[in-house]
């Protein structure tokens, strides 16, 4: 069950809603990802965790200038001119694929796309650790301590000898990528 970001569940989005957010076609789930995000049209319809980070991450995708080397969608305030209506954000749909390898030119985008962030400044809701995802993320960059098994233990001391320290300014980065 999918809650919305005040613990209420969470309905599939209706065409009323595709609607508001300026889509006349009925959403349609789409594959992969979570499995929770509808396309209607040119839009994207995806639920909401955190009405503050969706709406930070919205101003901060409406402003992020564009780019000859990487693609990324932009969001779409609705009718009301909100970022978030009944739990759903809406964003351009962009046509793709899943590629498999082509490493190289995913790592060009990646670094593209960490370019356009790099002056952003970090959000305070991202000191808080708000769900498994973003607590897992601060116990990697060593923001927080953990206490693993010891079968997990044994292999992460057979690891942490061969880590390096990063030779990069802490920024915002994409952490899906």
């Amino acid at each position: 069950m999918k809650l919305d970001g005040h613990g209420v569940k969470l309905h599939p989005p209706t065409q009323e809603l595709a609607i508001l957010f300026g889509s006349l076609e009925e959403p349609m789930l789409l594959e992969g990802g979570q499995g929770t995000s509808y396309r209607s049209g040119t839009i994207m319809l995806k639920p909401v965790d955190s009405l503050e980070a969706s709406r930070w991450t919205a101003e901060l995708f409406e402003h992020l200038p564009e780019s000859d080397e990487v693609r990324f969608a932009r969001p779409r305030k609705s009718l009301n001119g909100e970022w978030v209506e009944n739990g759903y954000a809406a964003w351009d749909f962009l046509e793709g694929e899943h590629v498999k390898r082509q490493y190289q030119k995913k790592l060009s985008a990646s670094r593209a796309f960490h370019k356009l962030l790099q002056e952003t400044p970090q959000p305070n809701f991202l000191k808080i650790a708000s769900s498994s995802w973003s607590a897992a993320d601060q116990i990697v960059w060593q923001e927080r301590e953990f206490h693993y098994g010891q079968e997990f233990t044994e292999l992460l001391d057979q690891i942490t000898p061969h880590v390096k320290p990063m030779q990069a300014s802490s920024q915002l980065i994409h952490g899906d990528l």
